[in-house]
C-alpha cells in the first residue's frame, strides 16, 4: 500500500487546457503551471489540484533578489495575492523559480534568496501553504545536496519544502535513490519524473520502479508526478495513455 499520489504535471503554454483523463485513471492529482489561475476550472471535472508551477513565471521571479525595495515589495505583493487565489481554489503549495540552481555556486545569491525567502514566510504561515523549492537530480554541482539542505535549514520554516527534478535518462545505471536523496528524505514535497518523449526519452520501468520503491519504504505521503514535455494536446494525450498502462503495471 503506498500514501502517496500519482500526478501529471503539465509543462505548457497559457493557450493549452487541462486534458481529458480516462475515467479512471491512475492520476488522482494534477500540477498546473501559474497561469491556470486566471483560468475557469471549476467548470472541468479535472483531479485535486496538488500545486501550482511558476506562480510567477520564472522570467520575473529568478531576477527579483537583485531589484530595489520597491520592485521587491510590489513582487511580495503580487505573490501573496496569488497565494490568496490559489488558496480560494483549494490550492496550498507552489513552486517558484529564484534561481535555485545557482546556489552552490554563489553565495552572494544564496544569501539574497534566503533572505528574500525568509521575508515571505509570514506569509505562508498565515495561509498555511507551502513552497516548494525545485532540485534537480542529477545535481548540476558535484556536491550541491549539501549545501542544498543548509539553504533549507537556514529558512527555518516548516513551510519550505523540496519539489525534485528528477531527470532519469540523464542517471547512471546503477543509480541509487537512497543514495540520491539522503539529504533530502523528510523535506520532499513533490517528486517529478522529467522526460521528452518526443526526443526518444521513453521511460521504462528501470527508470520509475526504484524510485517508487524507495517512496514506499520511506511512507512518502506527497506527491509522486509525472512530467512529460510535449508540443501539442495530440502527443500530451498520446503520452497520458501510454502513462495509464505503464503506472498500473509498476
Amino acid at each position: 500500500m503506498v500514501n502517496f499520489e500519482y500526478g501529471l504535471s503539465l509543462a505548457c503554454s497559457e493557450d493549452c487546457e487541462v486534458p481529458l483523463l480516462p475515467e479512471r485513471s491512475v492520476f488522482t492529482s494534477l500540477e498546473l503551471p501559474g497561469h491556470f489561475l486566471e483560468k475557469n476550472l471549476r467548470q472541468r471535472k479535472i483531479p485535486r489540484i496538488v500545486n501550482m508551477i511558476d506562480i510567477i513565471p520564472s522570467s520575473l521571479a529568478r531576477g527579483v533578489v537583485d531589484q530595489d525595495k520597491k520592485i521587491i515589495q510590489n513582487f511580495k505583493l503580487q505573490l501573496a495575492d496569488l497565494i490568496t487565489k490559489m488558496n480560494a481554489m483549494g490550492i496550498f503549495s507552489f513552486s517558484m523559480d529564484n534561481g535555485m540552481e545557482s546556489v552552490p555556486g554563489d553565495s552572494a545569491h544564496s544569501e539574497k534568496l534566503v533572505s528574500f525567502i525568509k521575508s515571505i514566510t509570514p506569509v505562508l504561515y498565515e495561509k498555511k501553504t507551502f513552497m516548494n523549492l525545485p532540485l534537480r537530480i542529477p545535481e548540476t554541482f558535484r556536491g550541491s545536496s549539501e549545501t542544498y539542505l543548509k539553504f533549507k535549514t537556514d529558512l527555518m520554516s516548516p513551510f519550505i519544502r523540496f519539489a525534485v527534478n528528477v531527470y532519469p535518462h540523464e542517471l547512471r545505471h546503477d543509480y541509487s535513490p537512497d543514495e540520491l536523496l539522503r539529504f533530502f528524505r523528510f523535506d520532499i514535497g513533490i517528486l517529478r519524473i522529467m522526460y521528452e518523449p518526443e526526443i526518444g526519452n521513453r521511460l521504462v520501468e528501470k527508470h520509475v520502479q526504484p524510485w517508487v520503491e524507495y517512496l514506499e519504504k520511506n511512507n512518502f505521503e506527497g506527491n509522486l508526478v509525472f512530467c512529460p514535455r510535449t508540443s501539442s494536446p495530440e502527443s500530451l494525450a498520446d503520452e497520458i495513455s501510454f502513462l495509464t498502462e505503464f503506472i498500473a503495471g509498476i
